[in-house]
């Protein structure tokens, strides 16, 4: 236990000493596991996603004061001076997000990049797309993971080609910034990684008993009449702070704060689960509503509050924090419930909206 102690107290994280595995059923381990569903809701921690958003985390970015005093020392002065300098550039939390934050943190996030080869060849073929103003270099070196994007909201080809002039009059940044990024990941993996993998992984196990025995991706298949295009749900579990929900890095793939309340991280990706399972038909809703000239926020309510009402049939008793527009749509969606409960998610969500737009 002593061991244990000191090992939380270097990483700033001893809140989690003492937390152990979950006893999610009875029998033998070996049992658990013969029995866990075949499509899994899953939570691990990864190295090169808590590597960028501890980077992120000690420039400014969700400013926690408790984090920032347990790490900072672990970089140096003059590139911590950088980061923050660069600070508008990366930043993604609260009000906007910055021009180079989907490639400084989201992106290589995603791509689960392995170790600080892998991690300058990533930013030697950004700078590279920069200099020739193409992203052909770095969409080909990783044209799966890119074709696995399209299915989410975030085109990284298109946003590069919309920045491309003002990425090239920023290169001298970037190249410093990614010097940065590559240069502090060694001592970062060496010095902290393995002491802080170890807490996560004890929050992570604890989180899976529960995620194992709820079956996520089934019960939101069978409520919506939706099939989820993955054949997992991964979720990185980070100690930097990543904002008050999971963060999502692409389809089937978010990131999320290791916390106290481990029943608050499981209601947390509930909530995950069902809006990347449902944003394909919020997608298809939105081009549908702007080809017929009625686009509007409501459309961006009527998903959230859809997500809100199958949520709450899976998991009751939590209520995430929403607006009085979501609320008002996860009313409309409880009476069209009551009176059609075979009704699938596509029809409950026109069917709202119509409501909502023309009272009938």
């Amino acid at each position: 236990m002593k061991h244990r102690q000191a090992i939380s107290a270097a990483v700033g994280l001893t809140w989690l000493t003492g937390i152990g595995c979950a006893s999610t059923t009875e029998g033998s381990s070996s049992d658990w596991f013969a029995e866990r569903p075949s499509r899994l809701v899953e939570c691990a921690p990864e190295l090169m996603p808590n590597y960028l958003f501890h980077l992120t985390a000690l420039a400014g970015v969700l400013h926690s004061a408790s984090y920032e005093s347990n790490y900072v020392a672990s970089v140096e002065r003059s590139d911590l001076n950088e980061l923050r300098a660069s600070l508008p550039l990366i930043n993604w939390g609260y009000d906007y997000t910055g021009d180079l934050a989907p490639f400084f943190v989201f992106l290589p996030a995603y791509l689960e990049l392995e170790d600080d080869f892998e991690l300058q060849e990533y930013f030697d073929l950004f700078e590279l797309s920069v200099r020739r103003s193409n992203y052909a270099p770095l969409r080909n070196r990783f044209a799966n993971a890119h074709d696995r994007l399209d299915l989410w909201l975030f085109d990284y080809e298109g946003f590069f080609y919309g920045r491309a002039d003002l990425f090239r009059e920023f290169l001298p940044r970037i190249q410093r910034m990614s010097d940065i990024f590559e240069r502090n990941f060694a001592s970062y993996a060496q010095e902290i990684w393995p002491q802080l993998e170890s807490e996560l992984e004890l929050i992570a196990d604890e989180v899976n008993g529960q995620l194992w025995s709820l079956d996520l991706i089934q019960q939101w298949e069978a409520l919506s009449g939706v099939h989820f295009q993955a054949p997992s749900f991964d979720v990185v579990i980070t100690a930097a702070p990543s904002g008050p929900r999971p963060h999502r890095l692409g389809y089937a793939r978010s990131l999320i704060t290791a916390e106290r309340n481990i029943e608050r991280m499981v209601h947390l990706l509930n909530h995950e689960v069902g809006a990347h399972l449902l944003y394909e038909l919020y997608d298809r809703q939105l081009r549908a509503d702007a080809e017929a000239g009625s686009l509007d926020w409501e459309n961006w309510a009527a998903y959230e509050g859809l997500v809100q009402f199958y949520g709450r049939q899976i998991m009751p008793g939590f209520e995430m924090d929403v607006d009085n527009e979501v609320e008002r749509f996860h009313g409309y969606y409880q009476q069209i419930f009551d009176a059609a409960p075979r009704a699938d998610a596509a029809w409950m969500l026109q069917r709202a909206l119509r409501i909502h737009r023309d009272g009938d």
